[in-house]
């Protein structure tokens, strides 16, 4: 290999016919985002050893001013030597940006007058194949405004300190990008400085997002529904993260799948993408499963749908319940975790009936509803929900589970008196659970909702309720540093009641102050059962039948030491 690169740089003209090639092609790539751009820098040069240092090699500098808002792309180039770009700004530190392939990169925004240095260096000042001075092209081009995204190109960008903020603090840099209705677009971004996270905001409101479809990269497939501009949003996942990324902009070949059909195909590249039709309402069970990749399946509409599905079971297939939209038109997305190989794809009616839900909603006992959540749903601050109510007497025992395929469900009850009971995840799954005593007559109100940002889908909610048992104990308590501690140093404290033979008893202990721990044991103190997480949220519930009348202890206590706060103890037969 070493033998081939001299002899091929044995001829000066040959090589100089090789950097006139990648100079011309990485320069008119690079310059593509916007047709009014400036070129500030168009330079040719070498470094020697006679140049300004950086680290153990030559360094040549050039300082530049921004004319105007918008943003600067410098790329350097070179058959010699891997090229790495340093950016200097203000009184900040000096930026490393490494390149490959003959030519490093970077592009980022400027403010009008702000002055900035752009240093080109190899990290060395000779190439090992090529005996003279490094030489390189560089460019360094102006464009006012946002760079803009096309179908068919991309462009390289940079997270960096001063950018815009998203929820979390992670920096974002965001780009119009021109789309047409019905045509299938995928936008992808890549970065070996973070991990990527993408966000695509369509014409008609719609938003997805994605991270990690191809290890931390992200990609986002959609069909807009309208002629306009999209806006798509880069940013790193985790909190501050800065580096260089790429974005590119694709479309892809769409193909057609009817309802009842059966495709065994091959995944060849990143993803395989499909077109199926139906009516608004009609209900379908998409399966996707294969033996030889693990496996994504993703539904999305131009009503805003965006289904998302991994591991489904046990196994490495997927699954979805979807219900079409207005439009009743959906693309699926068929993609894996890096692999390649066989897989088979499904699609069939379901006799799911997906209900039409009026706000407020009133529940009965024993209902099971499949509802979905998209853009016409209400909302507040960017989270789609549907309002439930149902009528509880006091003390009158309620229970509510919501569950979904498509998103982190998250459950919110409002009593008449406007006290509040919230939970997340006590369902298992990212499904959410919802077990109380009513404790005041009359109507209270319902919130099911993800728990994310513009996440949307189909759901389940299931309602039940008990009539009011005989209450045994009802009390509140605190736990304090100046209560007695187990052997752990655990504050507690113990209620005793008594309980019937043959009836169940139902005990919760509540709080939102700790992570509730109850412990029942017997008039002897002999542990009997004991509950951390078994109610909703962190707190805990138990249920027995004593085979016995007699009197028990009820142990309140938190999960971890050093927990204290104020809980609420029930116990009803």
């Amino acid at each position: 290999m070493v033998l081939g690169l001299l002899v091929r740089y044995t001829d000066v003209d040959m090589k100089r016919a090789l950097f006139s090639l990648i100079v011309a092609v990485v320069l008119v790539v690079g310059a593509f985002a916007q047709a009014d751009s400036l070129v500030l820098v168009r330079a040719h040069g070498s470094l020697a050893g006679d140049d300004a240092s950086y680290a153990s090699g030559a360094v040549d500098w050039y300082d530049i001013q921004a004319p105007a808002d918008g943003r600067i792309e410098a790329v350097a180039v070179s058959v010699d030597a891997p090229m790495t770009l340093l950016v200097r700004r203000g009184g900040q530190s000096v930026e490393e940006i490494i390149g490959g392939r003959g030519a490093a990169r970077t592009s980022r925004s400027v403010v009008q007058g702000e002055s900035l240095a752009i240093g080109v260096t190899t990290g060395y000042a000779a190439s090992l194949v090529w005996p003279g001075p490094a030489e390189y092209m560089l460019q360094i081009v102006f464009a006012s405004g946002d760079a803009a995204l096309a179908v068919g190109g991309f462009l390289t960008g940079n997270l960096e300190s001063g950018d815009d903020e998203a929820d979390g603090g992670s920096y974002i840099d965001w780009y119009p990008l021109p789309v047409s209705a019905g045509i299938r677009l995928r936008v992808d971004v890549s970065s070996v400085d973070f991990d990527t996270y993408l966000i695509v905001e369509l014409p008609g409101g719609g938003i997805m997002e994605n991270d990690d479809t191809m290890g931390t990269n992200s990609s986002v497939g959609f069909t807009s529904a309208t002629d306009g501009a999209a806006r798509v949003g880069v940013r790193s996942f985790g909190y501050g993260e800065t580096g260089q990324y790429e974005v590119a902009v694709v479309e892809e070949e769409v193909i057609l799948i009817g309802i009842g059909e059966i495709i065994a195909a091959d995944l060849i590249g990143n993803s395989a993408v499909y077109s199926l039709q139906g009516f608004p309402g009609q209900a379908v069970e998409v399966d996707l499963s294969s033996f030889e990749i693990d496996t994504i399946l993703s539904i999305d509409d131009s009503d805003g749908a965006d289904l998302y599905s991994d591991d489904y079971g046990n196994s490495t297939d997927s699954h979805l319940l979807y219900a079409f939209g207005d439009s009743g038109i959906a693309t699926i997305t068929v993609s894996s975790y890096g692999g390649r190989g066989e897989y088979t794809l499904s699609v069939r009616e379901s006799t799911v009936r997906i209900e039409a839900l009026s706000d407020g909603y009133r529940l009965e006992d024993g209902d099971v509803i499949n509802g979905q959540l998209g853009p016409r749903s209400p909302q507040l601050d960017g989270i789609h929900y549907q309002r439930f109510t149902f009528h509880a007497e006091r003390d009158e025992r309620v229970e509510i589970t919501l569950e979904s395929d498509s998103f982190d469900s998250f459950l919110r009850i409002v009593d008449p008196g406007g006290l509040e009971w919230t939970d997340d995840d006590s369902a298992g799954n990212y499904n959410s659970r919802l077990t109380f005593n009513a404790e005041r007559s009359g109507i209270h109100e319902v919130y099911a909702s993800p728990l994310g940002y513009a996440e949307s889908g189909l759901y389940t909610i299931f309602f039940t309720r008990a009539a009011a048992g005989r209450q045994i104990l009802s009390t509140r308590g605190q736990l304090t540093p100046n209560d007695e501690t187990d052997i752990s140093g655990k504050s507690y404290d113990i209620h005793e009641f008594q309980a019937q033979a043959g009836r169940t008893v139902v005990i919760d202990v509540m709080s939102s102050a700790f992570d509730a721990q109850a412990v029942l044991r017997d008039q002897f103190g002999t542990v009997i059962l004991r509950d951390d997480d078994g109610g909703s949220d962190s707190n805990s519930r138990i249920e027995f039948v004593p085979d016995r009348t007699a009197f028990f202890e009820l142990v309140v206590t938190s999960y971890s030491p050093e927990s204290y706060g104020n809980y609420t103890v029930t116990i009803y037969e």
